[in-house]
């Protein structure tokens, strides 16, 4: 087994104060009415204990969400653990997250806790949950079911609170299914899903997306970027901000706008970051 997995970056434990790196609320959540459902069930759901669904494209905001869920918890001290489960081969998932006793396989020279335990009164955060194996799929429910787990190779199960949030860009109903995905797992984990619209739904949001984007002294502004909003050009400036900064990237991997081409026969294009420029 390559223990190198084991001590890749997959996890981020941050606190509450993480959130100060977020963009403003009115520009997370804008004004359209998808965005105002989805900010309540946050809202409302926030400082409970239920596990919650966030269903949605990339670039919806789900990794923003989470962090806010957690730090308007009552478990914001404690930590935010996120496992980016498609990046974890299915060998290793379950030490990676229940962690292992030494000597349960070959290269395991010690004892190690797993994401569970290091999320012990904060909260678990799955992202892209549809891509666990089924057996990971029931040791979770276990957990969810009892607050107990065992570590790989051992023989005591161990108990943990932790409040679970899993996030999922596929239908893990359609999963269900086809058999990839566990209906009683499924039941658990959504006990509030909040649907995150992706931004062709909330086409009015964007031009505050890209003034912040474009002007947040955290991500700077390329140069390229400077002459396309001298120019008036917002396709170029969009482009070039979501090409040099990640975040922009991250947040606005789906943006799409219309873009008004002057001269004789100009007309309505869609423009999608994330994908390739349709003039390059």
């Amino acid at each position: 087994m390559p223990l190198d997995w084991i001590d890749m970056p997959l996890i981020r434990t941050t606190g509450s104060d993480d959130i100060r790196d977020l963009p403003p609320m009115n520009v997370i959540f804008g004004q359209s009415p998808m965005m105002a459902a989805a900010r309540v069930k946050l809202e409302r759901t926030a400082e409970t204990l239920v596990p919650v669904l966030l269903q949605g494209e990339n670039g919806t905001g789900k990794d923003i969400f989470a962090r806010l869920l957690h730090a308007r918890s009552n478990r914001s001290k404690y930590p935010l653990v996120k496992v980016a489960c498609p990046a974890i081969p299915h060998s290793l998932i379950e030490s990676e997250l229940f962690g292992y006793e030494k000597g349960a396989f070959t290269g395991a020279y010690a004892t190690k806790r797993g994401r569970v335990e290091l999320a012990h009164l904060g909260t678990l955060f799955l992202d892209e949950v549809g891509s666990l194996d089924i057996s990971a799929q029931a040791k979770l429910l276990q957990l969810l079911q009892d607050g107990t787990f065992m570590r790989v190779g051992a023989q005591e199960s161990r108990r943990v609170d932790v409040r679970l949030i899993c996030a999922a860009n596929e239908n893990l109903r359609q999963q269900t299914e086809d058999g990839s995905f566990r209906l009683d797992f499924f039941f658990r984990i959504n006990a509030v899903t909040i649907e995150l619209p992706s931004l062709r739904q909330r086409a009015a949001d964007i031009p505050a997306l890209i003034d912040y984007f474009s002007r947040s002294p955290l991500q700077g502004i390329s140069s390229q970027s400077e002459a396309a909003f001298a120019r008036n050009d917002p396709h170029d400036a969009a482009v070039q901000l979501a090409r040099k900064h990640p975040p922009t990237r991250e947040h606005g991997s789906q943006l799409c706008f219309d873009w008004q081409r002057g001269g004789p026969g100009g007309g309505l294009d869609s423009v999608c970051l994330g994908q390739p420029d349709p003039r390059d």
